[in-house]
């Protein structure tokens, strides 16, 4: 790997040998940020590692002077590429209530993408071979928020690369659809990737929910989990095996309010399996399924972080799950 400070027009100047840090990813997992520790030349406006996402422009400077300063303390930072499009926002069009889209992934990415930030991003004509059928985003989401939820929602992943694309001109940010590969196998020393599986059985299987009145008056609901994973209102587990907790939400304004917030809440104390993924060289790209088997339990998880360390001069990349930290 290579890391290539670029001007603010993205034209190349040349190596950068100073220490960094990219994390690149799912909003809710990462800051989609970077930073450069080393007193960089002034023309330098943003940096990229050739074929990878790990880049981005610098918006803020940090830098001392004067004679009582010891060592190197400047640094410059700014939004990956990737975490630049959580800085625009997915507006329905005029007269309509939500923004709904249809047609191939790629065609999709490109109309809105069109506009963000000066149309800074290309997207490749080439289809990506997975349809979207009226997708509408969540009202007011970013593009990165709507795009990986759309993503989600049809097995895909949004790749993104940043090349030189001939002598003499800018370097080319790519933004494309892609669908997502499945990585993994069985949990042992044979597996592709080193794999880390958790079983949890110690948690909540019934929980009691409480709405609005007083005392006997109380509205409430009980909620159950079953041997699958899945909430409902019939009871599963019985005698040893069951795990109560309460839950109070004395605001909800209906029935229908409480169960959907009470959902939430036994989902988060509820028994589940995890798995995070182990040092290792592998590649796989933000939106790959990390999958694993153990017996009879499969677990799969999506790779939501990559962050790239750069350090003497040594490159390290690393992936997580979404949930891992």
């Amino acid at each position: 790997m290579d890391m290539i400070l670029l001007t603010s027009q993205l034209n190349e100047i040349g190596p950068c040998y100073y220490d960094a840090d990219f994390d690149c990813g799912d909003p809710e997992e990462s800051p989609c940020d970077f930073q450069i520790n080393g007193r960089l030349p002034a023309s330098a406006g943003a940096v990229y590692v050739p074929g990878t996402e790990f880049g981005g422009l610098f918006e803020y400077e940090y830098s001392k002077a004067g004679k009582s300063i010891i060592g190197n303390s400047d640094y410059k930072k700014g939004y990956t590429w990737r975490g630049l499009l959580s800085q625009w926002v997915i507006c329905p069009p005029a007269g309509q209530d939500y923004k709904i889209v249809s047609g191939d992934a790629n065609a999709v990415l490109k109309s809105l993408l069109s506009d963000v930030l000066g149309g800074f991003f290309y997207v490749p004509e080439s289809a990506s071979g997975i349809t979207i059928s009226s997708y509408q985003f969540k009202l007011y989401c970013t593009v990165l928020e709507g795009v990986l939820a759309m993503c989600a929602d049809n097995d895909a992943k949004l790749v993104i690369h940043a090349d030189k694309v001939a002598a003499g001109y800018p370097v080319q940010v790519t933004a494309e659809i892609k669908p997502a590969s499945v990585i993994g196998g069985l949990y042992n020393d044979d597996s592709p990737v080193p794999l880390i599986f958790t079983s949890n059985k110690m948690g909540i299987n019934h929980l009691i929910c409480m709405g609005q009145g007083q005392l006997q008056q109380r509205q409430r609901v009980d909620l159950y989990v079953n041997n699958q994973g899945k909430i409902g209102t019939t009871k599963y587990y019985t005698g040893r095996a069951e795990r109560q907790a309460y839950y109070d939400y004395s605001g909800a304004q209906s029935e229908a309010e409480l169960i959907s917030y009470g959902k939430k809440r036994l989902k988060e104390l509820a028994s589940a399996n995890s798995l995070e993924v182990g040092e290792s060289d592998f590649d796989a790209d933000i939106g790959d399924i990390i999958k694993g088997t153990k017996g009879s339990v499969t677990v799969q998880a999506p790779i939501a972080r990559k962050i790239l360390s750069v350090s003497g001069g040594i490159f390290r990349t690393e992936c997580k799950v979404k949930g891992e930290t």
